[in-house]
């Protein structure tokens, strides 16, 4: 490939770049490739030694070097992260993944202009950014212009930051690390310059789409991440490079914590500070490797962060690691005092010794059929899986293991040596390569099995997990369908990111397969539910679970960990790729349309979620009752906002007034000309009882559905109102209920809980509400206990057939806490939609002697509804009582 390489061999390079060690080409020869370095030789170094690569490097390109680096050769930090970027920027070529590169922390350009000259040369439009604030930013200005890049590079003189703004940004004499939001000048010791006060961005408000971006803030990194939340939590491409000095990890800045902290689903590589770039390691964030990174020789270290949701993720990591990591990686053992590991040891340390005398006097004592099946290469982690079958409490088990003909020649010796050694223990192989479910299929034939369950190739059981499935199974003993929790397991035997769940909840299962792992299901109604069925790959458990779920709704939760998952978390869990994620669309699809519900399945906005858009046969009129109390300037905002942001039009506004003068009735006289019918209702000069003015306000009313809202609510998603039709309309459903924000973006309410702080809270109140929370619970479609009457709608038969609000026991608090109760007792759901977005005052509609419920209205609420208090079943037991942010329950074992 000898000359300048133009676009139409672009990919020829790019891929000799990635794949090299693995091609059959004799000889590849790369001249003048290495120009847009100019003399920053490290390709030329990193590249010479390979047996298949000539190279030749002119470093008289027409290519204009950077101004303040001219004739110096790039520094071995700055070459390993040059390097992690151009590989990224490869592998995103090759899947033909459209992405901006972000420099945040650009200085005068070291990394900025090779990366955008190699975009250039290879006839790419992708866009840079360059950010730098401060004098540096012009210089880097001043290097982009004169190396001809304008075009290509954004120059941002803004700091990356957690909040658009301003902040302070020092400078300090004589040291590399000269520009800093940090007082990082203490740590240093040496003299501050100056300090100045610098814009600030958050990125993801200026940026979407796939990332690769490198992160070199001096110790503000954790404020950068945090800028850019939205784009970590919703974008599947990304790859992220940070720079950082041992001198400040651990104390200003912890990069591994930070990247985990924002977002989990990452693999990281760190190269260590002083150390070649191409002896990469295989990490974990953790504190060991913070403090033996700390205790490195001076030197820049790099940490190089790849979403395992990235397109062609497996080959990406396959190829980086064949050409980057060392090749005997120590593992990195980690300790961590993580509030899960408090929770393991203070849940399920020290268990009960009586498993063996419980299951001797255990009635039923099924067996159980563990289906494996084994497509592809065996895991590391394939020992750890079989042990943690045999070592299992209960000993009625079966071990059915189906492996596709790929893996006969090097399998078949280790999978038949298990057979040998335990009976219980089948194996099969497949006569043709197979897809998992055909796999699963091959492996259920053999299953002799009461009941059968799925084990992943690297995934464990608890030791316990069969005997709690057992136990559970001889309380209920008509249960078809029987799930725990689980979490995830590192190489090192730590367990982290658990997830608790709830229990049954249809309406969650057509927003994401919660159930996930493990989920043990009676044979008989598995085989007559078609089993595992081809052409849903990566999401063929959860066809499955849709497809029985219409069978029976004998379904029960065990609130154990009783399975342990490893990352990249398991496509029946998630989905990852493409095809999967369709499967996964379409399965959900096929359930509606076999149960005859005219609907359409969308892509929600957390990664393998999903929306469900019920259609509407005709728009029923809906009756928005809204309570008000006199404050006039909160009642006009809320009817401007319905009126002006609201899309479904077939409505009217109901408005009773409960104040104390005319400023209310004036209001409306004022709104003679509303585009939507708007009534008025004189309840002046009554006492103040929510339940009996509302209760008042619905005999007015002649709607199908009824809408609860509170005086001091605004619209923000103008789409709203639908949202919450196509829910209440359904026939099994009861009541439905909104996002509400509080002014600030936090969230006020995303359903009730019941038993939070010995009554009932608002889940994830107070948590960020522009970031999913707790497995995206607050944005997806869900079944709750019940909703606020803040913004409640219903259908006006259901209402009446509950007798709608209590004005004796609940006459200001709790009342709709109470309606919602009594709908779910009658038989009927009642759901929570992100979808209904809106902004909550919260607490205008009452005067200051009822912002605080009453204790008659608190002990009736206990007494009534005790049993739902002590137990949620959309709230996990394991999870805390004293909080509303779903963190990990304290002091009291379940």
């Amino acid at each position: 490939m000898d000359g300048k390489p133009g676009p139409e061999k672009s990919a020829e390079i790019v891929q000799s770049l990635l794949y090299l060690a693995d091609t059959s080409v004799d000889c590849v020869k790369i001249d003048e490739y290495a120009y847009y370095m100019n003399t920053m030789d490290y390709v030329y170094q990193s590249w010479k030694g390979h047996p298949k690569v000539q190279m030749g490097f002119r470093p008289g390109d027409d290519f204009c070097p950077l101004v303040p680096y001219q004739n110096q050769v790039i520094k071995e930090h700055q070459a390993a992260v040059t390097d992690s970027v151009l590989f990224s920027i490869c592998h995103f070529w090759l899947r033909g993944i459209d992405f901006s590169y972000l420099d945040l922390g650009a200085n005068y350009g070291t990394t900025t202009i090779p990366i955008a000259g190699f975009i250039h040369r290879f006839g790419r439009r992708n866009r840079c950014y360059a950010f730098e604030p401060g004098v540096a930013g012009s210089l880097l200005g001043y290097s982009v212009e004169l190396n001809g890049l304008g075009d290509l590079v954004t120059v941002d003189r803004r700091a990356g930051d957690a909040r658009t703004g301003t902040a302070l940004l020092h400078s300090m004499l004589g040291h590399s690390a000269s520009n800093s939001m940090l007082d990082i000048h203490s740590l240093f010791s040496i003299p501050l310059a100056r300090s100045a006060v610098v814009s600030t961005v958050r990125i993801d408000s200026m940026i979407s789409g796939p990332i690769i971006a490198r992160i070199d803030t001096e110790g503000n990194d954790f404020r950068v991440l945090q800028g850019m939340e939205r784009i970590i939590a919703f974008e599947n491409d990304i790859c992220l490079v940070f720079e950082f000095n041992p001198s400040y990890v651990g104390r200003l800045s912890d990069p591994l914590k930070e990247l985990s902290e924002v977002d989990r689903r990452f693999q990281l590589y760190l190269i260590p500070p002083g150390k070649p770039w191409n002896s990469a390691e295989k990490i974990e964030a953790s504190p060991e490797v913070v403090n033996r990174v700390a205790r490195s020789d001076y030197g820049w270290g790099n940490i190089f962060a790849v979403k395992r949701t990235l397109r062609g993720f497996q080959e990406f990591t396959d190829a980086f690691e064949a050409r980057f990591l060392v090749k005997s990686p120590a593992r990195v053992h980690r300790e961590d005092s993580s509030d899960y590991e408090r929770w393991i040891a203070e849940f399920e340390t020290g268990k009960d010794g009586s498993v063996k005398s419980k299951i001797s006097g255990f009635a039923k004592k099924p067996v159980i059929s563990i289906l494996l099946p084994v497509c592809g290469a065996l895991p590391d982690e394939f020992l750890q899986t079989i042990e943690s079958v045999i070592s299992q409490s209960y000993a009625e088990w079966q071990l059915c293991i189906a492996a596709d003909n790929r893996r006969l020649r090097n399998a078949d010796g280790m999978l038949g040596q298990f057979a040998r050694k335990d009976t219980r223990i089948r194996v099969g192989f497949l006569n043709t390569d197979g897809s998992i479910s055909q796999a699963c299929n091959a492996a259920l034939v053999m299953a002799a099995g009461e009941f059968v369950t799925c084990l992943d190739v690297d995934g464990q059981l608890a030791r316990d997990a069969l005997f709690h499935v057992v136990e559970r199974i001889n309380l209920q003993p008509d249960v078809d369908v029987v799930y725990s929790d689980e979490d995830k397991i590192a190489d090192t035997g730590r367990r982290y990111d658990p997830f608790f769940k709830p229990d049954w909840s249809p309406e969650l299962l057509l927003s994401e397969n919660y159930i996930g792992r493990l989920a043990v299901i009676r044979r008989s109604l598995l085989t007559e539910g078609g089993a595992f069925r081809p052409g849903f790959e990566g999401a063929q458990d959860y066809d499955l679970l849709l497809r029985l779920a219409g069978k029976t709704a004998r379904i029960a939760h065990i609130p154990r960990v009783l399975y342990h998952g490893r990352e990249p978390r398991m496509v029946h869990q998630t989905g990852f790729g493409a095809s999967a994620q369709e499967n996964a669309r379409r399965a959900i699809q096929e359930d509606l349309d076999r149960r005859e519900i005219p609907a359409e399945v969308v892509q929600a906005s957390v990664p393998s979620t999903w929306r469900v858009r019920y259609g509407l046969s005709e728009e029923p009129q809906v009756s928005v009752i809204i309570p008000a109390g006199g404050k006039v300037e909160v009642l006009q905002n809320c009817l401007k906002s319905v009126f002006s942001q609201t899309e479904y039009r077939n409505y009217e506004i109901v408005v009773i007034d409960n104040s104390r003068h005319s400023n209310t009735k004036k209001l409306i006289e004022q709104w003679s000309n509303a585009p939507q019918p708007l009534r008025y209702i004189d309840w002046r000069d009554q006492p103040f009882n929510y339940a009996k003015i509302s209760n008042v306000a619905v005999r007015h009313c002649r709607s199908p559905l009824l809408l609860f809202l509170n005086d001091d609510i605004t619209v923000i998603a103008s789409d709203w109102l639908r949202a919450m039709v196509e829910l209440a309309a359904r026939p099994e459903v009861g009541a439905v209920g909104a996002k509400l924000l509080f002014p600030d973006g936090l969230i006020q309410h995303a359903g009730v809980v019941m038993g939070l702080f010995e009554g009932c809270a608002h889940a994830f109140r107070g948590c960020p509400g522009d970031r999913p929370q707790y497995f995206g619970l607050t944005d997806v479609i869900r079944d709750v206990s019940a909703v606020t009457g803040a913004c409640l709608m219903c259908r006006a038969e259901v209402f009446h057939k509950v007798g709608g609000f209590d004005e004796d026991a609940f006459p200001v608090a709790f009342n709709d806490i109470d309606l919602c109760l009594k709908i779910r007792q009658q038989g009927y759901r009642v759901l929570y939609t992100p979808y209904a977005l809106l902004t909550h005052l919260e607490g205008y509609s009452k005067g200051p002697e009822d912002a605080a419920p009453r204790l008659s209205e608190v002990l009736a609420l206990q007494q009534k509804w005790q049993k739902v208090i002590e137990s949620d079943p959309f709230y996990n037991p394991n999870l805390t009582t004293t909080a509303t942010d779903y963190s990990l329950r304290t002091n009291k074992k379940i």
